[in-house]
């Protein structure tokens, strides 16, 4: 599935966003007609560069080699363009198929790790219960994002520094995220667990044991990233594409694989010390 991702990103065309947002140009138009036309011009083509199949990435549990590289460098061609509603649904698809995707992943990878077998029945709600995690994670960036950003467009005419200083303690702030909330998928997997319980439960594990934790997510992070550095280049032709892709698709589920069995280890010895932390369903 990684492969089939990867494959799509670098020999389809990207998906521009130009027509979705093309009613807000007679809106600036109407504002100010000579500087309108300049900003939509500008606006116009900053949006040529941006691919919304990029959204899928989000909700992609399971990284491809291309997933983190923004537009693909192999297709030459214009990108499609679609009216506003139409693209909204194609966006909301891509969105909906990367979780399908990434449950069918990590549900295949729990059954090879699960001691009790979950039966397919069980996949629906493994699903939704990934994407209320989802859900619960955008909702939370947002939460402390907008009014990070808004209080840094505030300080920026005071002060660049105390914008920057904000901006970083948002960049801090989305690291811890994704610190104590990098077991979450494994406690819905293989704990069968709520998107919150879920979300709770990696919390308690990543608090209750930082010396097993944090290596295993920080060097998840780093392998990944630093491997993706490496076989980019030399992906170049469709024969290095699904070759370096399904090198890159064997890590990735390999690391995932490690991080559903820390799982299913630690909260086995963890769960009589935090019984309501680590067995409420």
């Amino acid at each position: 599935m990684p492969i089939l991702l990867d494959l799509w990103l670098t020999l389809l065309p990207a998906l521009a966003p130009n027509r979705w947002l093309a009613s807000m140009g007679s809106v600036i138009n109407r504002f100010s007609q000579a500087q309108g036309q300049q900003l939509w011009s500008q606006a116009n083509e900053l949006l040529q560069t941006i691919d919304l199949r990029s959204s899928a990435v989000g909700t992609y549990l399971v990284p491809s080699l291309f997933s983190g590289d923004g537009t693909p460098s192999i297709y030459a061609g214009a990108p499609w363009l679609f009216n506003g509603w139409l693209t909204l649904l194609l966006v909301l698809g891509l969105n909906i198929a990367g979780l399908g995707l990434s449950a069918l992943v990590l549900f295949w990878l729990g059954q090879q790790l699960a001691t009790t077998k979950p039966a397919l029945s069980a996949l629906p709600k493994q699903l939704w219960a990934l994407t209320k995690m989802c859900l619960i994670i955008v909702g939370l960036g947002l939460l402390f994002g907008i009014p990070a950003f808004v209080a840094a467009s505030f300080l920026l005419s005071a002060s660049a520094f105390g914008a920057q200083l904000v901006l970083a303690a948002f960049g801090v702030l989305l690291i811890a995220l994704w610190l104590y909330a990098s077991l979450a998928p494994a406690a819905i997997i293989i704990g069968q667990q709520s998107a919150l319980v879920a979300l709770y439960q990696s919390y308690n594990l990543v608090r209750q044991q930082p010396r097993e934790a944090f290596p295993l997510i920080l060097a998840s992070g780093v392998l990944i990233h630093g491997t993706a550095f490496l076989l980019r280049p030399l992906a170049n032709d469709l024969i290095s594409i699904i070759a370096a892709s399904a090198l890159f698709g064997l890590l990735s589920c390999s690391l995932q694989a490690a991080k559903l069995a820390f799982y299913s280890e630690r909260v086995g010895s963890l769960a009589h010390r935090f019984p309501v932390a680590l067995t409420q369903k």
